[in-house]
């Protein structure tokens, strides 16, 4: 069954350094999920919107714009699912 998990997570996961990060990276592994936005999304930097899924389906998340009208930019993606 495919899995999304997305929002704003206040979390800064660019950040090998922070403890609330390395825990989630670490509770993401331990039940096969896997986190796939690599860029910044916040005005003051780090990235904080996250989309998680399984570690089985495509994802593609296109190239993040720097914030427009709040102080997070937007994250689109493309998830592949198949239906059974």
């Amino acid at each position: 069954m495919p899995v999304v998990i997305v929002g704003d997570f206040n979390i800064h996961v660019d950040d090998t350094t922070d403890t609330g990060a390395s825990k989630l990276c670490e509770l993401l592994s331990m039940y096969g999920l896997l986190q796939h936005v690599r860029s910044t999304t916040h005005l003051h930097g780090h990235t904080l919107d996250l989309l998680i899924t399984r570690d089985d389906l495509m994802v593609n998340v296109l190239p993040i714009d720097p914030p427009l009208l709040f102080d997070h930019s937007f994250v689109v993606a493309t998830v592949g699912c198949a239906i059974r």
